[in-house]
């Protein structure tokens, strides 16, 4: 061996054994000695690099990859000093070299798509990490990167096998902290999924080796709050705040654990502490204006209730005009559109007569396909508009959902409610024929009418408040069999419609789910009900605003429109609310229900053998 290569050798020991310094001595001794040496200068360079010195390492980098321009790792390493020091063009046209010159070179693949998640390019981040994982899937950063995308997306299963990868992969000199940031990130990426038992499982294992992660115990009373274990989840975000007194999630988590305790009053002030030193912080302002509009005070409400968007992902929206201040714009034109689910819809649409009247121009909506029929004759609207179709000129615009605040909606104006849908005459006729087959088709008819029931029982799968809202239709059979009626399941969707696969035969239960093609189906149907029975979901509103009877089954700590305690709705005058005992406790609905059905129906009562 020639003295430059047992030198080079020897460096490459010294740097191979952590011993840097002297390492960095001997390759700058060699490549003054040797400055056609490109190992020694790359290798010098890298050094300056990985010690924080871009500045340095640059010009000896650049040496390198002059002498040895086809070098792929050169390339890599120099344009990894260029993005350091904010030369990002340079640095995207040394990683497009490298891969010139190599295309399955995994890291400037890696690098190429950190470098466009710096720049704010997340979908093409989102390729490039996915191309550098096929190339070389024990990329543990790739890995990790590309879940953090996929959990900010939504896209929970997703993330959590990137994780997983990451996990499987990680450098074994990582640290401590790190590995455990890692499975904290998979338990959020399960808890997210709804698999809540793994998530607690996961956050517990941390908290065994590092009991004093304060965002650990954060996450462990969001996903005990979840499970309805609430008194442990109560205790896990007091001591999150223990460890950190500025924590904001442990502020926001212990506040929903408060909330589920019905200890409402007790969350509010939580949340208006926190508000104290962080102002306008969007998930606080949120929960803190709910919790407010869960207590009827609108008027503190409504200003909180403005952040809902802030704290979800959603894919931003431009308009061609400002947002409406609510102030009168003689001869303009307001587009109202809308921006949450169907129930919300339904919901706010009350108030779009009084907004024309307070803009004193004209009035467009913006509606769902879905509500388009059924929205027709909506009072107040000039023009009504399919989402997706394009949109007529306007002055000002405003979400749907923002009318209530801006219009400075007191809980007291709700004492004014009248109806303000109806079911097409047309269409009702339609489904008075229909429901009189179904029934005079059914062996044993009755001759004499009998009670016409409405049953829903699962709503929206994908909104964050399902897992409490929704109750299994077995649970709710003992309902059917008590009353001799007409039962219908107005059930849409393919969670709740598996559920009547394996319904008994015998049991008086007429599917007409996949008949309803839209809501004014649906409302056309509810004109023809005596009384429907839905837990929490679009349809309570439709026949809350129909002025339709409604019994509404809500969980143990419901959303904030249906109050604190109360059997009715400030919103809907014709509705009923039964309320569970306890958390997940829909027995006890089932049992009030029974015994409100024999009060409203006691001819049809079926009594016990």
């Amino acid at each position: 061996m020639d003295t430059l290569s047992s030198r080079l050798a020897a460096a490459d020991l010294l740097r191979q054994q952590g011993q840097l310094a002297q390492a960095a001595s001997l390759y700058a001794d060699l490549w003054r000695e040797q400055p056609d040496c490109a190992p020694a200068a790359f290798q010098l360079g890298t050094l300056a690099l990985s010690s924080g010195d871009p500045r340095a390492a640059l010009p000896v980098l650049e040496a390198a990859v002059r002498l040895s321009p086809n070098s792929p790792d050169y390339r890599n390493n120099l344009a990894a000093a260029h993005k350091e020091l904010g030369h990002l063009a340079a640095a995207e046209s040394e990683w497009q070299t490298a891969l010139h010159l190599d295309p399955t070179y995994a890291p400037a693949v890696a690098n190429l798509a950190e470098l466009a998640q710096l720049q704010g390019d997340i979908p093409r981040a989102t390729t490039l990490f996915a191309q550098a994982l096929e190339l070389d899937p024990t990329d543990a950063q790739s890995a990790k990167l590309l879940g953090d995308i996929l959990l900010d997306r939504d896209q929970f299963a997703a993330a959590e096998q990137c994780y997983l990868q990451a996990h499987t992969h990680q450098f074994g000199d990582q640290s401590e902290f790190d590995q455990l940031d890692l499975l904290s990130r998979i338990g959020l990426a399960r808890l997210k999924q709804e698999k809540l038992g793994e998530a607690e499982s996961l956050f517990r294992l941390i908290l065994a080796s590092r009991p004093n992660l304060a965002e650990i115990h954060a996450n462990l009373c969001f996903v005990l709050e979840r499970q309805g274990n609430i008194a442990a989840a109560i205790a896990a975000g007091r001591e999150a705040l223990r460890l950190k007194p500025d924590l904001r999630l442990a502020y926001n988590n212990l506040a929903i654990a408060l909330r589920a305790d019905h200890q409402f009053h007790a969350a509010r002030h939580l949340l208006a502490q926190a508000l104290l030193t962080h102002p306008g912080e969007p998930l606080t302002e949120f929960n803190h204006g709910t919790i407010c509009l869960q207590l009827g005070d609108y008027e503190a409400g409504w200003p909180g209730y403005e952040f809902r968007n802030q704290t979800v992902s959603l894919l931003p929206r431009t308009f061609a005009a400002p947002a409406w201040s609510g102030t009168a714009q003689p001869g303009g034109t307001l587009l109202i559109h809308p921006e949450q689910g169907f129930g919300d819809s339904i919901q706010f649409a009350r108030l779009l007569d009084q907004a024309k009247q307070q803009f004193a121009g004209r009035l467009v909506l913006e509606c769902p396909p879905e509500l388009f029929d059924l929205f027709q004759s909506l009072p107040g609207v000039d023009e009504l508009i399919r989402a997706g179709d394009p949109l007529p000129p306007y002055d000002a615009h405003l979400s749907l959902a923002s009318l209530p605040g801006r219009l400075g909606l007191r809980f007291d104006d709700l004492a004014e409610t009248r109806p303000y849908l109806h079911a097409s005459p047309g269409l009702r006729a339609l489904w008075s024929t229909r429901l009189a087959e179904l029934t005079s088709q059914k062996p044993g008819a009755a001759t004499s009418p009998r009670p016409r029931i409405g049953l829903v029982w699962q709503g929206n799968p994908k909104q964050a408040q399902d897992i409490h809202r929704s109750c299994p239709l077995a649970t709710l059979l003992p309902l059917v069999r008590s009353l001799d009626a007409d039962w219908f399941s107005l059930q849409k969707g393919p969670k709740g419609e598996a559920q009547l696969v394996d319904l008994p035969s015998d049991l008086p239960l007429i599917p007409l789910g996949p008949e309803l093609a839209s809501f004014a189906d649906t409302a056309a149907v509810l004109a023809e009900l005596d009384l429907l029975i839905s837990v929490d979901t679009s349809i309570v509103h439709l026949a809350g605003a129909m002025g339709r009877p409604v019994w509404t089954l809500l969980a143990h700590t419901p959303d904030w429109r249906w109050e604190i305690d109360s059997s009715t709705s400030a919103w809907y005058p014709t509705m009923r609310l039964f309320r569970p005992d306890h958390y997940g406790d829909w027995a006890s609905i089932v049992t009030q229900l029974t015994r409100a059905l024999q009060a409203r129906f006691p001819a049809q009562t079926r009594r016990a053998a």
